[in-house]
């Protein structure tokens, strides 16, 4: 029987698997664009139809995978209601959130870029550059999508183990390294206290005595 962690994380890869998919259909369409060698010399609204296009990739990108972090973080769908939530970092679907953070940082730097530069040729390369990268992005996460949540989470947990274990040898290694104390020998040390100290001051004095005894004081004659 599914939990409902399973639940959410079959749901929401269903979701993104649909917006990957479609945003690979997006990204032929813009490629077939760009790379038309007509639409280089062509003007018009925003330097024309090649501008155009990247900065409509790069803003759709940004708005649809915003949208995305939103609806399962709060699990609330547009239109639809309250959804299965879905951790973004835990329990394995970080395998999938992290190559669409990539995404989505990508498509936001670009799409300030492509508002702001003006050469043609320029916008053409950062615009295949970045349906490059859009579209591995799609072919991995959709790759993901197929695998299911039972098989993802049991990867993490044994990912965790492999961590666990190199940390435990790892720690062993250090106390291993550690020199052993240092061996007791017959003499004693500088910093060992001596036994039954003697008191200098009256040692000097007893000897100082017996070299100088005391005078005898003479009689003193009566005088009669």
């Amino acid at each position: 029987m599914e939990t409902i962690e399973q639940v959410s994380m079959d749901s929401t890869k269903i979701m993104v698997g649909i917006f990957m998919g479609a945003h690979l259909i997006v990204n032929l369409i813009i490629g077939l664009v760009v790379n038309d060698k007509a639409n280089l010399n062509k003007g018009g609204l925003q330097g024309g139809p090649i501008q155009r296009s990247f900065s409509a990739h790069t803003l759709v990108s940004t708005i649809v995978l915003a949208l995305i972090f939103i609806i399962k973080i709060t699990g609330w769908f547009p239109g639809v209601g309250r959804l299965l939530k879905q951790d973004l970092i835990k329990r394995g679907f970080l395998i999938v959130s992290i190559p669409l953070i990539i995404h989505f940082i990508l498509s936001v730097i670009l799409s300030i870029v492509s508002f702001s530069e003006k050469d043609v040729k320029k916008v053409k390369e950062l615009s295949n550059i970045f349906n490059g990268i859009s579209t591995a992005v799609c072919f991995f996460v959709l790759g993901v999508c197929i695998i299911p949540a039972e098989k993802i989470m049991s990867m993490e947990e044994e990912a965790k183990k492999m961590k666990d274990k190199a940390l435990a040898k790892a720690k062993k290694a250090v106390k291993g390294t550690k020199t052993p104390p240092a061996e007791k020998t017959g003499g004693t040390s500088d910093t060992e206290p001596t036994k039954n100290p003697v008191n200098v001051e009256e040692a000097f004095g007893n000897r100082q005595r017996r070299r100088n005894p005391p005078k005898r004081r003479r009689r003193r004659k009566k005088k009669y």
